[in-house]
């Protein structure tokens, strides 16, 4: 779900939320049963023959009876009841183009992928027989022409565990059979647990308060952190019974979102970004800006009836074994109090507000002002001044354009390093399709966008390069010196954590000259008037901001330093991918018990916020010992 990160703006810069999930401290240790092959045996996308594809595009009734035969086929396997072997999967596996499943909770309890025959049956061999998942069913089927040489048959289907209902999606392609036939083999699998028996997601549920709001002193969940994150989680764990209780710092549900910029906004759209459960209002601009946001986020919590303790700082908490439960102490208008929850979510951003900002020498000299972007707001007092921003991700871009618009007598970036520059026009186009005024349920949308493994990002955006009008606005940057970074989503999203810029209007204004880019030149130091350089030119100043992001280490050092050392040993890395192609620390097993993380853009918040819920409501109930993860 790279692109679904791709919010405007990096995880890291902005107070959002994480999340990362455990394991309930009753439930016996995972199964270790990682895939130890390499799961990328290579990574490159089907090249289908002209002599295999279809003459026309096939229709919906043709779809459909591809779409069967390729059910009734993989049917056959898991009803036998026994571990698949690879030679039983070659069946319904492509051969042409080594093979991903990809698994959400379904049939592993964890967030696991499989790529390539033997990674695949190692994967299932312990789980089918443990799931035993009832023959699927299928939902739907559509033809989808991705490039001249890559087509496949869309299958959706459900199916259901002694646990819970699933949903289930297979890209089909054709190859040749033994025998010279067409045959139709997956290329990507992907599974989805879409509800816990017993506890179906009720809607109903949000219209009702809880007894006691929230001055509870005993609860199901307590979470540490009112935004994006920690809403929609505690929204997805009312659906399912669980008493949840918010604690923040700050005065009102959004005030997170007025430390920004005022010039911000999202870079995408707010179909695109909106929250489970409730839509913007209808005046919500297409972009929505700070005030939309913040005043969105209080509704949101006043709406569905979230517990929410405000003004409000937990000082500690301890993990009590024999009960399985948390102590959590927050201080409360000065005075201290004690919560009990069985389940303890961090939610307080993946970065925070921990600023990185290099050490220039001479600062104290210059006579200008310094800043990071954290604490810059706007700039019209900087009208006929000299301006310096130092960083060419998202916030360093809506900086100098805002200062350009604002009357700045110059305005010049800084680039450390080549940078990842995509059209919003293509991310609308590519979006839009799902994400509309229209669209589809929410979902059904995300579960759309979550079948392709992170790994293949790079190679299927190059399936989409950029329209000749960006090709040129590319060269023109190049031609100022601002230097491009090959689009690869995946990597600068969850490696690089940022970097990138999705561009809403300040590229054109580089290309036309009206903002300057000095590229490649290490900073030396600050006179009294000027920013001087290694090459030894100099650029006169009269205010210098560095946007230069926010330390990534953040959320996992925020949870070491509020629990102690002892108390999160074994404490998981979060961000980056581990080798399965899901990012390190979120939405999954965090290594310490009854303890999860929560944190991301809108979207990625979006999706994972039920699997996050299903997989505490499964930790409570005991039924995470047969957890099959990494």
């Amino acid at each position: 779900m790279a692109s679904a990160l791709l919010n405007g703006h990096a995880a890291a810069t902005l107070p959002n939320g994480t999340a990362a999930t455990l394991t309930s401290g009753k439930d016996d240790p995972p199964h270790g049963n990682a895939v130890d092959a390499p799961i990328a045996p290579s990574l490159e996308l089907p090249k289908i023959a002209t002599s295999l594809l279809p003459p026309a595009p096939l229709s919906e009734e043709e779809c459909t009876a591809i779409a069967q035969d390729w059910l009734d086929r993989l049917s056959a396997i898991l009803q036998s009841g026994n571990a698949p072997s690879a030679d039983e999967l070659k069946g319904v596996l492509a051969h042409s183009s080594a093979p991903w499943w990809k698994d959400h909770l379904a049939l592993t309890w964890a967030l696991r992928s499989a790529h390539g025959l033997p990674a695949i049956a190692k994967l299932l061999e312990p789980v089918i027989p443990v799931r035993k998942p009832a023959a699927p069913s299928l939902s739907k089927a559509a033809y989808v022409p991705m490039s001249s040489t890559l087509q496949f048959v869309r299958a959706q289907f459900a199916f259901e565990t002694p646990q819970a209902e699933c949903q289930g999606i297979a890209c089909l392609i054709p190859e040749e059979g033994e025998e010279g036939e067409v045959v139709w083999r997956a290329w990507i699998v992907f599974t989805q647990m879409a509800e816990l028996k017993g506890h179906l997601a009720d809607l109903e549920r949000l219209k009702v308060p809880d007894e006691g709001g929230n001055e509870q002193e005993e609860v199901d969940v307590l979470i540490i952190g009112a935004g994006q994150a920690g809403l929609q989680l505690a929204a997805a764990l009312r659906t399912m019974s669980f008493r949840t209780l918010i604690v923040d710092r700050v005065p009102q549900v959004g005030d997170h979102w007025k430390r920004v910029y005022t010039s911000f906004k999202l870079h995408l759209s707010k179909y695109y970004c909106q929250l489970a459960y409730h839509p913007w209002p209808e005046s919500t601009p297409f972009f929505p800006k700070i005030k939309d946001i913040a005043g969105f986020l209080d509704e949101y919590s006043r709406d569905l009836h979230l517990n929410v303790l405000l003004q409000s700082e937990v000082k500690g908490a301890e993990f009590d074994k024999a009960k399985s439960a948390w102590e959590v102490t927050i201080s409360v208008g000065g005075k201290e109090k004690t919560v009990k929850a069985e389940h303890l979510v961090f939610a307080t951003g993946l970065s925070g507000y921990t600023a990185m900002m290099p050490t220039v020498p001479g600062k104290e000299n210059f006579k200008g002002e310094v800043m990071h972007s954290l604490d810059y707001r706007a700039g019209e007092k900087y009208k006929g001044k000299h301006a310096i921003v130092v960083g060419t991700a998202c916030s360093g871009h809506d900086i100098a354009a805002d200062l350009y618009a604002n009357g700045a007598a110059s305005v010049t970036m800084i680039q450390r390093k080549a940078t990842m520059v995509f059209a919003e026009k293509g991310f609308r186009a590519a979006t839009g399709a799902m994400y509309h005024e229209n669209g589809p349920p929410l979902e059904y949308a995300d579960r759309l966008g979550e079948v392709m493994p992170n790994q293949l990002t790079k190679l299927l955006m190059a399936q989409h390069p950029p329209t000749d009008e960006y090709v040129a606005i590319e060269a023109g940057l190049e031609k100022r010196g601002f230097r491009l970074l090959e689009r690869d989503l995946g990597h600068i999203i969850f490696e690089r954590g940022g970097g990138h810029y999705l561009d809403v209007g300040c590229s054109q204004l580089i290309v036309d000259g009206k903002i300057g880019v000095k590229s490649g030149v290490p900073l030396k130091s600050f006179t009294e008037t000027a920013l001087v350089f290694e090459d030894g030119t100099e650029l006169p100043a009269d205010v210098v901001v560095f946007a230069t992001g926010y330390s990534h280490l953040s959320l996992r050092e925020g949870v070491q330093k509020l629990l102690g050392a002892e108390a999160t040993r074994g404490l998981s890395d979060v961000w980056g991918l581990d080798k399965e192609g899901h990012a390190k620390g979120v939405y999954r097993d965090s290594g310490v018990p009854n303890l999860w993380l929560a944190a991301g853009p809108f979207p990625f918040t979006r999706y994972n916020s039920k699997l996050l819920a299903m997989q505490i409501v499964a930790s409570h109930f005991g039924l995470l010992q047969d957890r099959f993860d990494v």
